[in-house]
């Protein structure tokens, strides 16, 4: 569902990116981790056609992002590391804009949507006046509309407290059961090591570690202590 393949990419000759290859599957959620500057913002940015790559390939529910981008995006919810949402619009109006854009029916996106992410009694304030958190919650509902196959989210837990962190988890892993294909970034290993299925490491542009949590903890080993091994320099 959500493929990169051998992508590589540069800024002033300063390689990103070298060869970077990842899949992840219906019923999937990927945890991509790293350090700061390791790429991963820049690799998703490439999955979902915001930046170019100077080779390989990244597709979406088998439409190539380059040459199908309207296709892939079809399939495609996607929540940025900065998801500010629409400062004059309300958080009913923020659902509803979306769902009109992706064809489906808006009121009752809406209306579940809101439940689902405890934003009902904020619906018709504007989203200035939320907070970090509900913004952010705001956005990953947004990117819930229609239930797209495949979800993309960089950093989307930063910013939440504890009540709306386990609101975002609980909705994305209803998601993957129903078959949803998720890729993710975060810093906080204990809760990628929890939250997710699979653990993609990236490191100086390339995976150099790709296991299941079965994997992991049939290794004895934490992810923590898989990290620093294998990132040690």
């Amino acid at each position: 569902m959500i493929v990169l393949s051998e992508v590589t990419k540069s800024f002033h000759k300063l390689a990103v990116l070298r060869g970077l290859s990842l899949a992840v599957e219906p019923g999937e959620l990927v945890g991509l981790i790293g350090s700061n500057g390791a790429g991963k913002s820049t690799a998703l940015r490439v999955l979902v056609g915001e930046l170019i790559a100077d080779s390989g390939s990244a597709s979406i529910g088998n439409h190539s992002v380059q040459d199908e981008p309207i296709l892939a995006r079809a399939n495609l919810g996607y929540v940025p590391q900065d998801s500010g949402v629409e400062p004059f619009l309300t958080g009913e109006e923020v659902l509803r804009f979306v769902a009109e854009v992706r064809g489906v029916n808006p009121d009752a996106q809406t209306d579940a949507l809101l439940t689902q992410f405890h934003l009902q009694d904020a619906r018709r304030r504007l989203t200035r006046e939320y907070s970090e958190g509900m913004a952010r919650r705001l956005a990953i509902a947004a990117a819930f509309v229609g239930n797209p196959p495949a979800l993309v989210l960089d950093e989307s837990l930063n910013g939440l407290d504890p009540r709306g962190a386990r609101i975002v988890r609980d909705n994305l892993e209803k998601r993957r059961q129903e078959g949803a294909a998720i890729l993710m970034t975060g810093h906080v290993l204990e809760t990628m090591e929890t939250l997710c299925t699979r653990i993609a490491l990236l490191h100086k542009g390339q995976i150099v570690l790709n296991m299941s949590i079965e994997e992991i903890r049939a290794s004895g080993k934490s992810l923590e202590s898989l990290y620093m091994e294998t990132t040690a320099e």
